[in-house]
């Protein structure tokens, strides 16, 4: 979001698919998944719908973005930052 408040939406849009690219892997083996090992199937799952809803975000794309919270919310109703960003989209 930084990029696009400088300017620089190629840039940021280049950050946006990238982690939409991470949250579509099949396999958790990107990095930041190393954190959570104690999560369950579910809540992993909601963990990319919600960073899919973010990058949507970034991209514009408020409709989709409100999709993947309330996909991440059905997943895990007690993801607190996907409730978060869809109250404030409202």
């Amino acid at each position: 979001m930084a990029l696009l408040k400088l300017g620089q939406k190629e840039k940021a849009d280049e950050q946006f698919n990238a982690l939409l690219e991470i949250a579509n892997k099949k396999d958790n083996a990107e990095f930041s998944w190393s954190f959570d090992s104690g999560l369950t199937g579910d809540s992993k799952q909601a963990k990319k719908e919600y960073l899919k809803g973010l990058a949507y975000i970034g991209m514009g794309r408020k409709d989709e973005a409100k999709s993947e919270f309330l996909k991440a919310l059905e997943l895990d109703p007690s993801h607190l930052w996907a409730q978060a960003n869809l109250n404030s989209r409202n």
